[in-house]
Order: structure tokens, then C-alpha cells, then sequence
């Protein structure tokens, strides 16, 4: 703003055909409609001379939806609540929308008792005109015969085309009336509209995620109040290893145990399966979901998902700690007879934990450990216990 006491204002971001309002204080200045995204607006008439103003532009559609920031009167959710479609999040600040639906109430009344006045007005006037040519074809057919003088012919006629301009008049003030009343319809029915929009409600089931409001804020338009998660669109990410892959399908039931609640699995299914594999760690991603969406949900929380893939019997399952490589072959060090023995193992099926083998060792076989401090095992040497 400058020291001027009639500024003009640049105001941009607006739509077309917007109807612009520049508001000094509380009182309307100047308004216009916009005939491109960027308008100048300046006062009708001098700013007052104080030493502080505050100016603001406002713009509204036909519907007389405001463009400009609402401002937050209260809000009904908090983050990690769930909320159901229908519910409240938050009701905006109406600002002059209530008196504005009042003053357009009270004048629609006005213009209906004015309309339908208009209408008997008509009635009368056409009844009139009727009647005055009626009398203006008598006076016309006398006069041809020589009955009456030119001037009362004369005078008969001014009044039939006086009271045909009346009833026309008449006519034209109806229609007039009666598009002031659609306009009103049209008014009222655009604030009660925007009045129904201050009370901001969830248009899902879900869990609010994030509250980007507080009471008092501005807000400007297309700002995201809150940010809902539909728990049964989501699902949990888990990875598994490539080779077993194909062995995983879309539908299988699943085991899911959240951190926050280790002693408690939940049922799931697998909802989709990643076609690419990292490049890096050779793994697929697994989309799974849960059967029952657990009370409270927590975004982002870590999760331990089993799969089972594939179902072995007689399999003698042995921790892959006891694992070792020897000359490029994976097995295990046995006690055989006192006397260390390396025996490679066939395995048939192995996870993050076990590895499962059907043949070289049985329940009676005596797995050594080897220890890191102690001297390597080798073939044959002694081992007491």
C-alpha cells in the first residue's frame, strides 16, 4: 500500500468472471469483475486517514463461494484418532455469510410482495388497455361517420396508445421483478451452499494420519486440513527372498506379528507381489494385508510376517550357526567314535534361522560346535566330553 489515500491494488491468482471485492477495515471499497487471472482495483473513494489499515481482497463465484483464506473456528479430530465417513473435522469461520443469507432473505420477501404487486399492477393495466380500445373502435368508427370532432377522435386515440404503452411498462417491470427473484434464489441458495461447506466432514472410514489445523488458523483454498488412511486399502511391505518367489501367491494366508504387540499374531493374505527384485539384496517385495485391521493402527510400525511356502515332513531342522563351509561344501562337524567327522549335508529347505536336511545326521547324532577360541577342528582329531 502507499501513502496514497486512493491506491491502486494488483491482485492476482483469482478466476475469471470472479466477482473481486477490495475491503478496507470492514467496509466493502470497490469491486469488479475479473477478466483475467490478475486485476488492478482501485478505491471509489478516498481510504480513511488512519494511521494503521488493514486491506484484503475477497472474490466469489456465482455461488458466492469465497476465494480468498477461511479461518479455522474449531476442530473436532486429533492425529491417531479413527474416524468414521460423516464425521466432523472442523467448522470454519462463516464471516459475514450469516448476515449476508439474512439480508438476501429479507430482500427476496421484499421482491416477492413487490412482484406479485407488479402482477395485479399488469392485470389492471391490460384490463385498461382493453378497455381504452375498446373505446378508441367505437370513437374511430363514429368519427369515420362524422359523429365526433377530430379533436375528441384525436384524444380517444392518445388514450388507447397511453394505455397499451402502460400495460407494456406493466409487463416489462414483471419480468424485471420476477429475474431479481431468480437472482435472489440463485443468492441464497449459493450462501446456504458455501454455509454447508464450513463444516468440513470425512468423506471416509480411516485413521487420521495428520492434522496440519489448529483453532484460530487462516487456511487458504485447497489446503489439507487432515490426512486420512483407509486401514483396509493399506498394507504391510515385506521382503522375501527371490528363489521362493514363485512359490508365494497373491491370496495365501500369512502370519503378521507387530512389533508393539510381539506376543499377539494377526491373520493376513497377500495382496500383491512385486514383479522386480533388488537388485542388491536379490529380494521381492510382498504386499500384505491384514483379515481383521487390528485396534489402534500405528503407520510405519516394523512388522515380522510369515509365509509358509512350502510343507516338509521327517526333516531334522539344525540352527545355520552350526553351519560350516569346508572346501566350498556347506555342513556340520559330528562326533563320531571320540573322533571329529565333517559331514556334508544335503539341505532341503533353509530360512533366516534353520537349515532342514532329511538324510546324513539323525536323532542320535552328536553336532559339535566349533569354537573360535579353541583350536579348528580338523578330521579325526580327538574330542572328549
Amino acid at each position: 500500500m502507499t501513502n496514497e489515500l486512493q491506491p491502486t491494488f494488483r491482485i492476482s491468482g483469482i478466476t475469471d468472471q470472479d466477482s473481486v471485492y477490495l475491503v478496507a477495515g470492514t467496509d466493502t471499497v470497490t469491486r469488479d469483475i475479473a477478466s483475467a487471472s490478475t486485476i488492478n482495483l482501485t478505491p471509489d473513494s478516498n481510504l480513511p486517514e488512519t494511521p494503521s489499515l488493514s486491506i484484503k481482497a475477497l472474490a466469489r463465484d456465482y455461488a458466492g463461494n469465497l476465494s480468498a483464506a477461511s479461518t479455522i473456528l474449531s476442530v473436532e479430530t486429533d492425529q491417531g484418532r479413527y474416524i468414521k465417513k460423516g464425521d466432523v473435522i472442523a467448522t470454519l469461520d462463516p464471516v459475514d455469510l450469516k448476515e449476508r443469507l439474512a439480508r438476501a432473505k429479507e430482500s427476496s420477501k421484499r421482491a416477492d410482495i413487490d412482484f406479485a404487486s407488479a402482477k395485479k399492477e399488469l392485470a389492471i393495466a391490460k384490463e385498461q388497455a382493453s378497455l381504452s380500445l375498446r373505446t378508441y373502435e367505437k370513437d374511430l368508427a363514429v368519427y369515420k361517420a362524422n359523429g365526433i370532432s377530430r379533436l375528441a377522435y384525436e384524444k380517444s386515440k392518445t388514450s388507447m396508445l397511453t394505455a397499451k404503452t402502460q400495460a407494456s411498462l406493466a409487463q416489462s417491470k414483471v419480468a424485471s421483478m420476477k429475474i431479481r427473484l431468480q437472482e435472489l434464489e440463485y443468492d441464497i441458495t449459493g450462501i446456504q451452499n458455501r454455509l454447508g461447506q464450513l463444516t468440513i466432514v470425512s468423506p471416509v472410514d480411516g485413521y487420521v494420519i495428520e492434522k496440519n489445523i489448529q483453532p484460530g488458523q487462516s487456511v487458504p483454498p485447497f489446503f489439507t486440513f487432515v490426512k486420512i488412511v483407509d486401514p483396509h486399502t493399506l498394507w504391510i511391505k515385506a521382503w522375501i527372498d527371490e528363489r521362493i518367489s514363485d512359490k508365494v501367491k497373491v491370496g495365501q494366508k500369512v502370519k503378521i506379528t507387530l512389533r508393539s504387540r510381539e506376543t499377539l499374531p494377526y491373520d493376513g493374505i497377500v495382496r500383491r507381489i512385486g514383479a522386480v527384485s533388488d537388485s542388491v539384496t536379490q529380494e521381492r517385495e510382498v504386499n500384505i494385508g491384514f483379515i481383521k485391521i487390528p485396534e489402534p493402527f500405528y503407520m510405519n510400525e516394523q512388522a515380522e510376517v510369515s509365509i509358509t511356502v512350502e510343507t516338509f515332513k521327517n526333516l531334522y531342522k539344525i540352527p545355520l550357526r552350526y553351519l560350516v563351509m569346508r572346501n566350498g561344501k556347506k555342513g556340520v562337524w559330528i562326533r563320531n567314535n571320540a573322533k571329529a567327522h565333517f559331514v556334508v549335508l544335503s539341505i532341503v529347505a533353509e530360512d533366516s534361522e534353520f537349515a532342514g536336511v532329511n538324510s546324513e545326521i539323525d536323532n542320535q547324532t552328536e553336532i559339535l560346535i566349533p569354537n573360535e577360541k579353541k583350536k579348528p577342528l580338523f578330521e579325526g582329531s580327538s574330542i572328549s566330553i
